[in-house]
Order: structure tokens, then sequence, then C-alpha cells
């Protein structure tokens, strides 16, 4: 596939003030599009991004989720299913009605299949998992996107050893290649890099950070990640309510 980048929030569905900021920013051409969790969308949400679809031509994909039950409590932590993807044996049949599950509710919600395939916390990557997801995709012909989780770039690795995510970074490209090897036998269309990556707490040097993203020359066929939102009540994840969000919206507003 080839594009200079995508810029896409994820996410989308967890937190309806979160949720708007996103669309404002499809809305104004900041970013190219959003990751949906389809279960936890409303019909308005629904008819929102078809018509930005129609009238911006953003992206709408599927952000395959396996942490968090339909309520968006938590099942699981990531690093518990990451650990038992490597070493303990996972239920393939219940990832793959999972899968299917959700794939069902996007087409029924809207009318087709997704723009793009991704994974909350990047679950669709992971050892057992990818295989399932990518053989899935296969049978049923899918012709969009699937996230590629390496990036590929020396640029990456120096900001994330300045910054404090390299175990975050060398997890992700170790499963790449695993990732890379499912998608190119079951003949699925992927990007070539991927960006985004934040220290899992907060950090004061997230707009130096962003202004790295958003500032690299190595921007062929590369997907971004953003987390745009603000600071809410009521959230029932840190992660989902970090001031962090609200950062990054501003500095996506302003680019």
């Amino acid at each position: 596939m080839n594009f200079n980048q995508l810029i896409i929030a994820d996410d989308f569905g967890f937190n309806q003030s979160s949720d708007q900021v996103m669309l404002d920013l499809c809305s104004l051409k900041k970013i190219d599009g959003v990751s949906v969790f389809p279960k936890y969308i409303s019909q308005d949400q629904i008819d929102s991004m078809l018509d930005l679809r129609k009238n911006r031509g953003i992206k709408i994909g599927l952000h395959f989720n396996l942490t968090l039950d339909d309520d968006k409590n938590s099942l699981k932590s990531i690093k518990q299913l990451l650990i038992q993807s490597l070493f303990r044996p996972l239920n393939k049949e219940l990832i793959a009605r999972e899968f299917d599950s959700q794939l069902k509710v996007f087409k029924d919600k809207f009318n087709c299949y997704p723009d793009f395939i991704d994974g909350h916390e990047h679950v669709h990557a992971f050892p057992v998992i990818s295989k399932i997801v990518c053989k899935k995709l296969h049978d049923i012909q899918y012709t969009g996107l699937v996230r590629y989780i390496g990036s590929r770039s020396k640029d990456v690795l120096i900001r994330s050893i300045k910054h404090g995510f390299f175990l975050k970074f060398i997890t992700l490209e170790i499963l790449a290649f695993g990732q890379r090897k499912h998608l190119i036998k079951n003949n699925l269309r992927f990007n070539e890099r991927f960006d985004g990556l934040l220290p899992s707490n907060s950090s004061g040097n997230l707009v130096k950070i962003l202004q790295g993203i958003y500032g690299s020359s190595s921007l062929q066929s590369t997907i971004i990640m953003c987390h745009p939102g603000i600071i809410g009540t009521g959230l029932k994840s840190n992660f989902f309510g970090s001031k962090d969000r609200e950062i990054e919206k501003n500095f996506l507003n302003g680019r």
C-alpha cells in the first residue's frame, strides 16, 4: 500500500467526550481516522463517522479488544495476556469467536468491513492471536489494511531510549517478526512502519516526543497512532483518563 502516512486515533468508543475530540480532529483534517471499539459506540457516533468517511475520506478501523469486557471493565492486564500468549496455552477457539463477534458487530453497524484492523494495546500482533486474526482475514478475503507494529526505525529506537520506553519498543519489534510472517503468508496488506509509541507513565517530555514523531523524515508507508482526548471524570482506567491525552489533543490541533 503506497501512502506517506496515516494518523489514526485509537480507543474510539470508550469515552464520549474524548470520542468527540477525535471526530473534531477528523473534521479539521488533523487526523486521518479512528480505530473503534465496535461494541461501545452509539448510532449517532456511527452516523457521524460515516458522514466524515464520505465527506472527509477518513478511515474507520476495528480496534480488536481482548482485555476489556462489554461493560468496559478490565478482564486482564495486557502484561498477563502477553505472557500467556508467549508461555501458556491460549484458548484459540475463544479468541477466534471473539474476533468474529467484534468483526460482525462492526459490519452490522457500519454495513461494511473496517478500512483497517488493529488491536487494543497491540493484541492483534501477539503470538497465537496474530496467526488467528490473519487466518480469519484471509478466509474472508479481506482487502483492507492490517496495522503492522514494527517501527523499523533508528529514530524510534533512539527516542525510546532517551524517553524511557525502550522495553515497550523492543517488545513490539520482537513481536513484529512473527506478525509480519503471518501477514505475508495470508496475503494481507499492511503498513511498512509504525510510530506513536509513548511512555507508559505520564512524561514531562511529551511535547518533545510528539515533535519527534510528527517531524520524522521516514514517513513513507507509516501509520501513526495517536491518543487525543480530554481529562474526564468517572473513567474506569487511568490510561483512558490520562492528562497526556489532552496534551496530545492540543498538539494535534496546533499542527
